[in-house]
């Protein structure tokens, strides 16, 4: 892994810390802080690893470690001064960055949680092998909403949420009707049973349970969808790029009703395929 800060031309080489780990640990997931510059590297022996990325000569920083009944970390993202993880016990872990000190322990997912994402006012929303879909408040610790892919209480809820991406900061997306001041992410989230849903998520709503709302679902030819990206076009217009287990890379092209923030979804043609190969990660 390499990576070149914006603001030298030092190009940051991992290989020799990464090497130094213990060789029988997998990293699952990992999230960089650009105005940190931080990694930090979920790992299946049950610790959170934290490359301090700010010179040359990056190095471990801190280890946040699980306890043994959470020995899979799934997930990791920093923000507000937190790193947050999550994995095979179903909670969401909070932990203090400068300290290292577990500050608070969020339950609610039934099951695994398999991602975490942040959205554009720093709450974190975690997916689950629960096929629900949370938004916490991490800095006071408390679920603000749930919610499924589904577009009533009489369907049924999706098996299993796997990966969920948000629209960034710079491709904030909201209705002619959303307020100034407020700002707005798509999220959108896929599923083990090719369910996929996109919701929008707006900060200062009255209720903090309206903060995410469902605005489309669909479902992929019954696929294992294992990740997710947004992608912007030119002209501002969205599209969401989909990878399945089965090797599999196909482009949405999504539209804006006007007036109203709704979506619509076009089918074009797949992209690729790449036989008996996982897709891990788009970007």
């Amino acid at each position: 892994l390499n990576i070149i800060p914006p603001d030298n031309h030092c190009k940051i080489d991992l290989k020799q810390q990464l090497l130094s780990m213990p060789s029988s640990v997998d990293i699952i997931a990992c999230f960089f802080d650009c105005s940190l510059k931080l990694l930090a590297c979920a790992c299946d022996d049950g610790c959170v690893r934290l490359f301090d990325l700010s010179t040359c000569t990056p190095s471990v920083c801190r280890t946040f470690n699980h306890t043994a009944a959470a020995a899979n970390v799934w997930s990791v993202a920093v923000v507000g001064g937190k790193v947050i993880s999550a994995g095979a016990d179903g909670v969401v872990r909070v932990w203090d960055l400068s300290s290292g000190r577990l500050v608070n322990w969020l339950q609610g997912h039934d099951g695994d949680v398999n991602c975490l994402a942040v959205t554009c006012d720093g709450k974190v929303i975690s997916g689950g092998a629960d096929g629900s879909v949370r938004v916490w408040d991490v800095q006071i610790g408390s679920l603000q909403s749930t919610r499924h892919c589904r577009h009533s209480e009489s369907e049924p809820i999706s098996v299993e949420i796997t990966t969920l991406a948000l629209t960034d900061a710079g491709n904030q997306v909201c209705s002619d009707e959303t307020p100034m001041g407020v700002s707005c992410n798509m999220v959108a989230c896929g599923s083990s049973d090719g369910i996929i849903g996109v919701f929008q998520y707006s900060s200062h709503c009255q209720a903090a349970e309206d903060a995410l709302q469902l605005v489309s679902v669909f479902e992929y030819e019954s696929k294992s969808v294992s990740s997710l990206c947004w992608i912007t076009k030119l002209d501002r217009s969205l599209g969401l790029a989909v990878g399945c287990t089965d090797g599999s890379v196909s482009v949405f092209l999504l539209a804006t009703l006007p007036g109203s923030g709704c979506l619509m979804q076009h089918f074009p043609d797949q992209l690729a395929f790449i036989a008996n190969a996982e897709i891990d990660a788009l970007w």
